[in-house]
């Protein structure tokens, strides 16, 4: 057994969410009735008191900061439900996530952002350390599931695995270097674990503990 939730257990913690507290909406300002009542034209000045409500930083005045509660929603489900098959997080591109809710890839990344700021999510940033070639962030849950999050950026090696009867890509960290060489320079790494030969149970590669995780799927 892991010692992480499973995705199905993060799956019915992201549904017990009901988003409405943390979704940003336009301000109250630029709704239609609003703007009679203060003798401004909906049609006319709406773009006007926008810009107006943007400049003394009404939040969700921006349109580029308006997510709804479904959008976010839907996202971290998408997330959570990938999430613990190779540790404690998900890995899943913003192309893939838009793919799968129906959402623009826009509001995807609105929305984890926001998911990040009110703190359900922390993003960690991974690349392949043979090619420099940016790979898709993993997702840590903390209100899930506290354990330490890597170091962002981090390099990765690629290793095929097969995950949900498909061959796909898992990134094993490296001991990557940023700045002048330094021991303080490398990241602090979680790795996906790798199976002890007589206990067929994980092994985090960079402590060697044991982490309960089991390696046949």
């Amino acid at each position: 057994m892991s010692t992480w939730p499973s995705s199905r257990e993060a799956t019915a913690w992201a549904r017990s969410f009901a988003m409405l507290d943390i979704a940003v909406a336009a301000p109250e300002e630029l709704h239609a009735a609003n703007m009679r009542a203060r003798g401004l034209d909906p049609r006319i000045d709406y773009k006007s008191e926008e810009r107006r409500l943007r400049r003394i930083g009404v939040r969700g005045a921006d349109p580029g900061e308006r997510v709804s509660a479904r959008a976010l929603r839907a996202v971290l489900i998408e997330i959570c439900d990938w999430y613990g098959i190779e540790g404690p997080y998900a890995w899943r591109p913003v192309d893939q996530i838009a793919a799968r809710t129906g959402i623009t890839g826009r509001t995807v990344a609105r929305a984890v952002a926001r998911l990040e700021e009110a703190g359900l999510i922390v993003r960690s940033m991974w690349w392949d350390a043979r090619s420099g070639r940016r790979l898709p962030n993993r997702y840590y849950l903390p209100w899930l599931f506290d354990c330490p999050v890597p170091v962002s950026p981090v390099a990765a090696t690629r290793e095929p695995m097969v995950i949900r009867g498909k061959l796909v890509t898992s990134y094993q960290p490296v001991a990557a270097r940023r700045g002048p060489s330094s021991r303080d320079d490398t990241p602090v790494m979680m790795s996906p674990p790798t199976p002890d030969t007589a206990t067929h149970v994980g092994v985090d590669t960079v402590s060697s503990v044991h982490t309960g995780h089991r390696v046949e799927r």
